[in-house]
C-alpha cells in the first residue's frame, strides 16, 4: 500500500499529494533552462530533464500503489485482526482515474517542453513513453490482478477484475473510441 511506497509524504492520501507534487514538477520544468544557462551544451539539460521525469514516474508509482492495495496494520503475533486491509474500492478507482489522465495522457509541459526544440531530435516524448510502458505494465500485471482478485472474494463481490479491466481498456483507448482523430504519443 502507500506507506510501503518508497516516498515521503505527509499523507496517506498519495493522489492528493501527488496532484500538489504535479504543480511542483511543473514550475521545475519551467526553471530547467534558466538553471543551465550559459552551459557550453546540453548535457546538463537533458540530465535534469531526464531525473524530473523519473521523479513523475515515482510519484505515479505512489498513486499506482493504491490500485490493488492493501494498508498494512503492525500487530503484535499474538494481536488479533487481519494485518492486511483492502483499500476501499472508491480509493482505488479514484487512483486509477487519476494515473489514466495524467500518466497515460501525460502533459505536454512534461512530454513536449520548450527546449526540447534545442536538445531532441525527435518531437516523441521517449523518456516519458518508457516510463508510461512500466505503468502500464504494471497495471496490468499478474500480482495486482491477483490482489483484485483476491479483493473479490474477500468483500463477496463479483465483477471487480472485470470492471477494472474494463475501466484501464477505455482509459488508455479513450481517443479510438471517442472519435477524437490525432491520438498522441
Amino acid at each position: 500500500g502507500p506507506a510501503q511506497v518508497d516516498e515521503v509524504t505527509e499523507t496517506d492520501h498519495p493522489v492528493r499529494s501527488t496532484e500538489l507534487a504535479l504543480k511542483n514538477i511543473k514550475r521545475v520544468m519551467a526553471l530547467l533552462p534558466n538553471a543551465v544557462q550559459g552551459d557550453k551544451d546540453n548535457v546538463r539539460l537533458q540530465r535534469l530533464y531526464a531525473k524530473t521525469v523519473e521523479l513523475w514516474h515515482d510519484h505515479m508509482g505512489h498513486v499506482l500503489s493504491v490500485v490493488g492495495g492493501y494498508r498494512l496494520h503492525y500487530r503484535p503475533l499474538d494481536g488479533s485482526g487481519d494485518p492486511y486491509d483492502p483499500i476501499p474500492w472508491e480509493e482505488q478507482m479514484e487512483a486509477l482515474d487519476f494515473l489514466l489522465e495524467n500518466a497515460m495522457d501525460a502533459p505536454s509541459w512534461l512530454t513536449e517542453p520548450m527546449f526540447h526544440v534545442k536538445t531532441n531530435y525527435s518531437r516523441h516524448a521517449d523518456k516519458v513513453m518508457g516510463h508510461q510502458q512500466f505503468l502500464v505494465m504494471d497495471l496490468i500485471g499478474a500480482l495486482r490482478l491477483k490482489r483484485i482478485e483476491h479483493m473479490e472474494t474477500r468483500w463477496g463481490e463479483k465483477g471487480l477484475l472485470e470492471a477494472y479491466l474494463i475501466r484501464v481498456q477505455n482509459g488508455l483507448f479513450k481517443e479510438l473510441k471517442g472519435h477524437m482523430g490525432q491520438v498522441d504519443p
